[in-house]
């Protein structure tokens, strides 16, 4: 076996087609742009749509450093040219400068916001099934991002011990799709400004017109008066996490215990009692807010997995502020499946390397995660069409992959972006053909008919 080269234009991003359709026809992009700024001035080879579709296009591989446009700058690479249908390519310093420049842009950051509206609306998030109650999930949660060994714009420690940037996300539905976000000081803390961000992600639930209910998750951190105040508000099913904070977890013991006899024996020396407590306010004893129920599950162990006796009984007690009608356990399991969230956010660090952000200055980094936040659900679209298309699957997928409701994002750069492509000119049009024996060719081509 020999290598040799070839002067035939052959590129590893046929995929990347399915993120110019998804650009054009799903987020509008190019006419929310043109809308809102005025032509690029004579002098100015490359508009703000294209700084903005180059930054989409490096993003939806997983690069996330400036110096990557240079990789698609040269004649025989410019896929990402023809595929996003930029007028050319930018230099890493072109594309840098006129990144900082936009990040100053307001206007720009609400039509990013707009365009990621309008791509949401082109798909129907899966529900969670509880008894004959379906319920689109929106959690709610924040993520540290590490930034260490840095000097960027307030970079500061985390409640993970590490140092970094602090950013909250809503995400939607069992795919995951990123409806909100907002990039934080490392530092903040998990509750301050999350009433305003909350009224902002009920705004756009009310604009997506989803036909069945929304039910918000939140943990513990966010365990506040004004935050119950914001939900019960909404009119939308909510279970947020209860701070136990210094309460007495033998009286809560001993209240469950006067209810009757455990719910659950899993072993000997094991104990679990589930039940509702009516009277209770947020925000405690001062509160003005009406009475909420508050879920409880209150754990006794008096004799540990080994089978030892203990001196002291060890008592957990886990609480939960919920305006559902579904059972104790039943509700305290919807809560256990709101840790899906920390994987939509690991493949956003992970698959897609959003972690480490490229720039000192805070709102260039905020300007770069809402362009994640679009990359990221442009791939969770194509990975829905995918899930649509399972007759075309190779074969040994279609077998595993039927009890799949989703895939990481990551599976889905690999599969159907980094695709082995072709670029032919020919009479004055350009056509980029994929590799018919790549096994997921014929999905791609339908995905890209879908799109």
């Amino acid at each position: 076996m020999t290598l040799s080269t070839t002067s035939d234009q052959i590129n590893a991003q046929g995929g990347l087609t399915l993120v110019g359709k998804a650009l054009e026809r799903g987020c509008e992009l190019t006419s929310l742009i043109q809308n809102l700024s005025p032509p690029p001035a004579s002098n100015t080879k490359f508009s703000d749509c294209d700084i903005l579709k180059v930054a989409i296009g490096l993003l939806t591989q997983g690069r996330t450093h400036f110096s990557d446009a240079e990789l698609f700058r040269q004649e025989s690479s410019q896929i990402m040219t023809h595929a996003l249908g930029l007028t050319a390519q930018p230099s890493e310093a072109t594309f840098r400068q006129r990144f900082e420049k936009l990040a100053k842009e307001k206007p720009v950051r609400k039509a990013l916001q707009q365009a990621n509206e309008n791509l949401l609306k082109t798909v129907t998030p899966t529900t969670i099934k509880v008894g004959e109650r379906n319920y689109i999930p929106n959690d709610i949660d924040v993520t540290p991002m590490n930034n260490a060994v840095s000097n960027r714009e307030h970079v500061s420690y985390t409640y993970k011990g590490l140092d970094g940037y602090a950013p909250i996300m809503s995400n939607l539905g069992a795919e995951g799709y990123l409806l909100h976000h907002e990039l934080r000081p490392g530092s903040q803390h998990c509750q301050k400004g999350t009433p305003a961000f909350l009224e902002e992600n009920f705004r756009l639930l009310s604009k997506l017109e989803l036909k069945d209910q929304v039910l918000v998750r939140m943990d513990s951190g966010n365990d506040s008066a004004d935050t119950i105040q914001s939900l019960r508000q909404s009119g939308h099913a909510f279970l947020v996490k209860r701070n136990i904070r210094q309460e007495c977890k033998v009286k809560w013991l001993g209240h469950a215990k006067s209810q009757g006899a455990p719910d659950e024996t899993p072993r000997e020396g094991k104990e679990i009692y589930y039940g509702t407590m009516e009277h209770y306010c947020p925000g405690g004893e001062k509160s003005t807010q009406s009475s909420l129920p508050c879920v409880y599950k209150v754990t006794e162990r008096s004799i540990d997995r080994e089978g030892n006796n203990l001196l002291i009984h060890d008592i957990a007690v886990e609480l939960y502020w919920t305006n559902l009608g579904e059972s104790p356990q039943e509700i305290i399991d919807l809560y256990h499946d709101h840790g899906t969230s920390e994987q939509f956010h690991s493949e956003i660090k992970s698959d897609m390397g959003i972690e480490r952000f490229p720039s000192k200055h805070f709102e260039v980094n905020a300007l770069f995660l809402q362009l994640g936040a679009i990359a990221y659900n442009i791939l969770r679209v194509i990975d829905s069409r995918v899930m649509e298309c399972v007759e075309g699957w190779p074969s040994y997928y279609r077998k595993k992959g039927l009890k799949q409701t989703r895939r990481r994002v990551g599976s889905v750069i690999r599969d159907f972006i980094l695709v082995a492509a072709k670029v032919v000119k020919h009479s004055g049009r350009i056509r980029i053909k994929l590799a018919s024996g790549w096994p997921w060719t014929k999905t791609l081509l339908k995905v890209a008919k879908a799109l």
